[in-house]
């Protein structure tokens, strides 16, 4: 298929750092820590800490679990 644009690494990184940032940003608007998060998540505090610094991508599962506990649609979570 020409035309299509595959996600580079470059970009997947870029992409992982600021859904990171986005996360934070919606956790601490909440008025939660990353413990009480993962808590929520039946995580801990270092697994978001990892998705909050862009090293670790969550799974589909995941964002949705992440939306649930934050209060929000999955694409208000996915769209930053």
């Amino acid at each position: 298929m020409s035309g299509i644009s595959l996600i580079d690494d470059e970009q997947w990184e870029e992409d992982r750092v600021k859904f990171g940032l986005h996360l934070k940003d919606l956790r601490v608007k909440k008025g939660l820590t990353q413990a009480a998060l993962g808590e929520l998540l039946n995580s801990d505090e270092n697994y978001i800490r990892k998705i909050e610094l862009g090293s670790r991508s969550p799974s589909y599962r995941t964002i949705t679990n992440l939306a649930l506990a934050l209060e929000i649609s999955r694409s208000e979570l996915v769209d930053y």
